[in-house]
């Protein structure tokens, strides 16, 4: 297992330098500069702000520069702001995981709920109810359920603020929006597996020996209807995180996705590269915490060879 984990951590710095890299190149490739959009500057402060982030050297240069802080773990300078990129990403990420976890979580919960009730009651009002949801939840972007849940519940019920993100409550809005559609597919992939798991001989065996339906299912049947799920959760997370990006602008939550969209429109390479870093980060970690809690559900997988 350590070993695995020590290969699993070698492979995603890679996997990061790689990343870095192409996403630095890719912002120096584009057209214009961080300072091409104030058209008032002076040209002296033009030039004087070129040379302080080094703008006026090569670009292999600049590569050069940017991985040196980096191995100092010092992320940059916001271009436009004129703020530490690790401060304004230290502010920014707490309303982004809280989105994404509590998205997750919801899609989860609920989609588990769902998909078990309607695997053990096949074919009845449950069932057709259970995946009618699905169906309806995988069908509506994230982008148009947003603007509907606000004028909904915001503008129209004044159940949560309209103007902004204030609080926590307004944090429910946006992580039900992000996470209605894995929760649909959530939903489709346990009830799949709970079909597929109470056919198995170890559920006739355990029923035949008069173990409560109970336990039958939960210890025994919703163990092996979750591993599909548990595959699921690592692509998940990075649509999640992703998702987020649209997600905040709908909201106006404060989170990496808006910092990353207004850094793109603003050509602040160092923020933008800094939560490219950040969400790549996010998604490794979430990745290897999958790959081992497979091997909880399912003890046929060893990482151990």
């Amino acid at each position: 297992m350590i070993q695995y984990i020590a290969l699993r951590l070698g492979q995603s710095i890679a996997v990061l330098f790689i990343i870095i890299s192409l996403s630095f190149f890719v912002m120096k490739a584009a057209p214009g500069s961080p300072l091409s959009q104030d058209r008032q500057l002076d040209p002296d402060i033009e030039q004087m702000l070129m040379e302080r982030y080094r703008l006026d050297q090569p670009v292999i240069v600049q590569y050069g520069w940017y991985l040196r802080g980096l191995v100092r773990g010092d992320l940059g300078q916001s271009i436009r702001q004129h703020a530490p990129v690790s401060e304004m990403v230290a502010e920014a990420i707490p309303y982004s995981l809280l989105i994404g976890g509590q998205a997750l979580l919801f899609a989860v919960l609920l989609g588990t709920l769902l998909g078990l009730l309607a695997g053990l009651k096949q074919n009845t009002g449950w069932d057709y109810g259970a995946m009618t949801f699905a169906m309806i939840g995988v069908s509506i972007p994230n982008f148009v359920l947003g603007p509907i849940l606000i004028l909904l519940f915001a503008a129209g019920l004044g159940w949560f603020n309209s103007g902004g993100y204030e609080a926590w409550p307004d944090s429910i809005l946006p992580s039900v929006s992000l996470g209605l559609f894995y929760t649909a597919y959530i939903a489709r992939l346990t009830r799949g597996g709970m079909l597929e798991v109470i056919r198995q001989d170890f559920i006739r065996t355990a029923r035949a020996k008069g173990v409560v339906e109970r336990l039958v299912v939960f210890r025994h049947a919703l163990r092996g209807a979750l591993l599909p799920v548990v595959s699921y959760l690592g692509p998940a997370s990075a649509s999640v995180l992703t998702g987020s990006v649209v997600i905040e602008k709908v909201f106006n939550v404060p989170g990496l996705g808006t910092f990353f969209v207004d850094a793109a429109f603003n050509r602040d390479y160092f923020l933008v590269l800094g939560v490219i870093i950040v969400y790549s980060a996010l998604l490794v970690v979430l990745n290897l915490i999958v790959d081992l809690l497979y091997t909880v559900l399912d003890p046929r997988v060893s990482y151990d060879d």
